[in-house]
């Protein structure tokens, strides 16, 4: 693919899903944001699992929403909006995001959960085709401009995220997902 530097995308954001057979690519399906609002960020954050695909716009009508996509044999189709049960203007929800089996983990690294820019993150569990909030996790020393949920990584029953300002010098916290709703930190 030729690149044209004329060509400005970036305002209404999209995803191409390509296939790569014997070291050739060909463009299966291309996703415009589903808000198909300017400015939205759809595709700041993207993961992929399997059948499962998700896609951050963080400035979805000023607070975020994340998309999970699933691959139904032929398309990629939207399966659901994530959005937090605690929205919050300028939260940035989508920011980050990352996706494993059944769950979604969604960064919101401005959430004015413990204070402006303490951040936080979301984990979503998928039951029955159904995704709901599982969990909101903030960190437990969380302070101003932490930035908490600026990066975000879930596997399996482990999820990590980053507060890459967290003391001025950064922090990871690992969390083990349990079935019913909470975490603990592994040792």
């Amino acid at each position: 693919m030729k690149h044209n530097s004329k060509i400005n995308i970036a305002a209404i954001g999209i995803i191409i899903f390509c296939t790569v057979v014997f070291n050739v690519t060909a463009m299966e399906i291309k996703i415009p944001d589903y808000g198909s609002s300017a400015n939205n960020q759809f595709g700041h954050g993207v993961s992929i699992s399997n059948n499962y695909a998700i896609a951050g716009s963080f400035k979805h009508q000023n607070s975020g929403a994340a998309y999970i996509l699933k691959y139904n044999g032929n398309n990629w189709v939207q399966e659901a909006k994530l959005m937090p049960e605690d929205r919050v203007p300028h939260g940035y929800f989508g920011y980050s995001v990352s996706i494993s089996g059944d769950y979604a983990l969604v960064g919101a690294f401005n959430n004015d959960g413990n204070e402006l820019g303490a951040g936080a993150a979301y984990i979503f569990r998928q039951s029955n085709g159904q995704w709901t909030q599982h969990a909101k996790l903030t960190a437990s020393d969380g302070r101003r401009n932490d930035y908490f949920g600026f990066s975000v990584c879930i596997s399996g029953d482990l999820a990590i995220v980053g507060a890459y300002r967290d003391d001025n010098k950064g922090s990871a916290y690992i969390y083990k997902i349990l079935e019913e709703p909470g975490f603990i930190r592994p040792n």
